[in-house]
């Protein structure tokens, strides 16, 4: 069986998920997802909840008993006879090397663990139909349903992800955040292509993004839609026409299960304030990176 140790927010949880569910549908095996990082956080850590719960998932979720054998984590796979195509013996644990797609990952055998973020659709795209199938809201709420039959045709979902990135300060040296400029900039070419459009704001700050959000346009506020829980924002995101995402897990999946083949999503070029770490296998290709 393949598992997955979950870390981080919504986002996260999707990319770690996606991986372990492509690996898992390869060897037809059951896909298991350990909480355990998220029950006890490492130092520095932003603490999460379990979120995928709200979707429709194939995973069950490992128990205080199951989990013991499989310790901290420290049987690290020999990625020599990963190379080699070999399976190994027993069970072994892949671990995130970088940011960079790591092909070895594809070969990994039928019984181990992932530990890393796994943020490249390289690692999932085979099962793209299945995942946009099992990606949706177990139970929409009426105000949910109500708030997207109501959404224009031409509607944007433009997301400033602050939150943590402001107020952890590991998370704010990590990542950073978006500018003005780069929203102002992706609104602007945006309207070039879909002069209709109309802006609906997704925020963990909407406070913020109404008093200094300046984005030349007038736009809504996704707050104002009354939604419960960050899977109904994201599914809303999703169900928008078009995409400008923050340097965020969270918006990416918002514009990866929007459906629609006319959709334009523009994502940051620069996805870490360290600009060195790597990042060309994060974004597809038919987004535009500004």
């Amino acid at each position: 069986m393949i598992t997955v140790l979950l870390n981080g927010g919504l986002g996260n949880q999707l990319f770690q998920y996606a991986t372990g569910r492509a690996l898992a549908e390869r060897h037809g095996v059951e896909l298991r997802l350990d909480l355990s990082r998220l029950e006890h956080p490492e130092p520095g850590d932003t603490r999460r909840n379990f979120e995928l719960s709200s979707l429709c998932i194939n995973a069950s979720i490992i128990s205080d008993t199951d989990r013991k054998p499989c310790g901290k984590y420290k049987a690290v796979l020999n990625r020599q006879l990963l190379k080699a195509g070999l399976p190994g013996f027993g069970y072994i644990v892949l671990r995130e090397q970088s940011c960079r797609f790591d092909p070895l990952i594809l070969k990994a055998p039928f019984s181990c663990a992932l530990e890393g973020f796994w943020q490249s659709e390289r690692y999932f795209g085979e099962i793209a139909p299945l995942l946009q199938q099992e990606l949706r809201l177990k139970q929409a709420s009426k105000t949910w349903l109500e708030s997207v039959s109501s959404l224009p045709d031409s509607t944007v979902a433009l997301h400033v992800r602050r939150g943590d990135y402001i107020t952890n300060p590991a998370a704010a040296r990590f990542h950073g955040t978006c500018s003005r400029d780069y929203y102002r900039k992706a609104v602007g070419i945006l309207l070039q292509h879909h002069p209709d459009s109309r802006l609906i704001v997704f925020s963990d700050d909407p406070a913020w993004c109404l008093e200094h959000l300046d984005i030349g346009q007038p736009f809504r506020l996704a707050a104002d839609f009354g939604l419960r829980s960050p899977a109904e924002e994201l599914m809303m995101i999703s169900c928008c026409a078009h995409q400008i995402i923050a340097n965020s897990s969270f918006s990416w999946w918002g514009a990866w299960l929007n459906k629609s083949p006319h959709k334009m999503v523009i994502a940051p070029s620069r996805w870490f304030a360290d600009t060195r770490i790597y990042t060309g296998d994060l974004v597809p290709g038919s987004w535009v990176r500004l």
